[in-house]
């Protein structure tokens, strides 16, 4: 499963947790009210397969959104920023899935603030993914 690949990068490499008392929780899905500060993982589509070689490509898409505490635009965009270092990645295993890459589709945007002045920051990446 896509999601769960991805935040299994994100959490190997210190960027977030599933830890309740984490300080980045890493959500799958869904944005939740609490934490303030948090990763959320959302499968956007992706694209049409492509035949590569002998095995067969998957082009999924997906977005990583980071929510600040209220105010706290720098430092939501600065976890932003770790994501993707974490994130872009080339020829690589998450989870037993054989990854010819993952990368950013663009810089980082900003969805503005919430009702209780949490920014969020949004990013959307583009992988290559074998079936195989």
């Amino acid at each position: 499963m896509l999601l769960d690949e991805i935040g299994t990068r994100l959490t190997g490499q210190g960027v977030a947790s599933t830890a309740s008392t984490a300080s980045w929780f890493l959500a799958k899905g869904f944005l939740p009210p609490t934490p303030d500060k948090v990763i959320a993982l959302f499968e956007t589509g992706g694209f049409p397969n492509d035949g590569h070689e002998s095995a067969l490509i998957d082009r999924p898409t997906f977005q990583v959104r980071v929510r600040g505490d209220a105010f706290g635009y720098s430092t939501a965009r600065t976890k932003s920023a770790a994501a993707r270092t974490a994130l872009e990645i080339g020829n690589a295993s998450l989870s037993g899935r054989y990854y010819v890459h993952v990368v950013a589709q663009g810089e980082p945007v900003s969805l503005g603030q919430d009702e209780n002045n949490r920014p969020s920051v949004v990013m959307n990446f583009t992988a290559l993914r074998s079936r195989t």
